[in-house]
């Protein structure tokens, strides 16, 4: 299921319960230790800070099922939905808006499931602001090929 939250009123009531885990973040940045870590808790900080501001949220909700003897329903439903979350995010990028895939609904699962009245079989998987960029995208950067793709096993690191 997904629910796709534009109404002001109920992104700010989301955005409330997890308000305290940006000062958390930033009280974290300085003990990291390259630029990078410090530059992705910054973008959480912003993140959190400016939740309600995202001129709709979409969460992607998936409901337990029993799969049957054998079968992990938390793997299965978790297989669905993250594929769902990517295909958002595609669709989200080549119409020139932003998103991001986040779990910031962990931090307060049961206020956000209630908030947005979910069944009780129904659980927030992920959470996806998306609005319009303040600036350009930059350029993706991707590792090589050859770092992530290995033929027929595992190539072990020297």
């Amino acid at each position: 299921k997904f629910i796709v939250v534009d109404n002001l009123a109920t992104k700010e009531n989301l955005a409330s319960f997890i308000k305290p885990r940006a000062l958390e973040v930033e009280k974290a940045i300085p003990k990291l230790e390259t630029e990078k870590q410090k530059r992705l808790y910054e973008s959480a900080a912003n993140l959190i800070r400016e939740f309600a501001k995202s001129p709709a949220i979409i969460f992607i909700c998936g409901i337990d099922t029993n799969y049957g003897k054998d079968f992990d329903s938390r793997e299965m439903i978790l297989s669905a939905t993250y594929a769902a979350a990517q295909n958002i995010l595609v669709a989200a990028r080549a119409s020139g808006l932003g998103a991001a895939f986040t779990t910031l609904h962990l931090h307060a699962k049961k206020e956000f499931e209630s908030e947005l009245g979910l069944p009780s079989d129904t659980h927030i998987e992920v959470t996806i602001p998306i609005g319009y960029p303040l600036r350009p995208f930059g350029p993706v950067s991707r590792k090589q090929i050859e770092d992530v793709m290995f033929w027929n096993k595992h190539k072990q690191e020297i």
